[in-house]
């Protein structure tokens, strides 16, 4: 009887139209599961900023609309950066770190530092660095303050 049944083609056409039942079964209860159930690692605000919204959450945005900006310079085995408003005055009281991505000394492997630059006069951060003639040291700067932040690369060449 299932021989005669497999034989005659009528048990393929109803598998395959039973998978499909169940394809579609499975997905529309996806997509329900979708809708409903946000996970709770999704921030909520994330679909109203857009693409913008890291730039958004870390600060970045606002120092932009600030007008913030740094100009770095190293002398002396010192590094220096300045921070400033759209109008040129001094931007105080935040933390500027130097995040180091590169060795300091050659033929060492990759490392990562953190530095804190210490600010003398308002707006200007400083730190000395100890590098050696033909060092390399490529980094990224971080300033923020307050719900503002801001970042830049740096290469120093010895």
């Amino acid at each position: 009887m299932v021989g005669e049944y497999i034989r005659t083609g009528h048990f393929w056409k109803l598998s395959i139209i039973a998978l499909l039942a169940l394809f579609l079964l499975v997905t529309a209860w996806s997509l329900v599961r979708a809708v409903r159930g946000v996970s709770r690692v999704v921030d909520a605000d994330y679909y109203r900023h857009g693409l913008d919204y890291n730039r958004e959450r870390h600060g970045v945005a606002v120092a932009e609309r600030r007008g913030w900006h740094m100009q770095s310079a190293f002398d002396d085995g010192r590094l220096t950066v300045k921070v400033a408003d759209g109008s040129g005055a001094p931007v105080g009281g935040g933390v500027m770190t130097l995040n180091l991505a590169a060795p300091v000394a050659p033929g060492n492997g990759p490392t990562l530092q953190v530095s804190l630059l210490v600010e003398g006069r308002p707006g200007v951060y400083s730190a000395g660095l100890q590098l050696s003639r033909g060092d390399e040291l490529r980094g990224t700067l971080v300033f923020a303050r307050g719900d503002a932040a801001m970042t830049g690369k740096v290469v120093v060449l010895n």
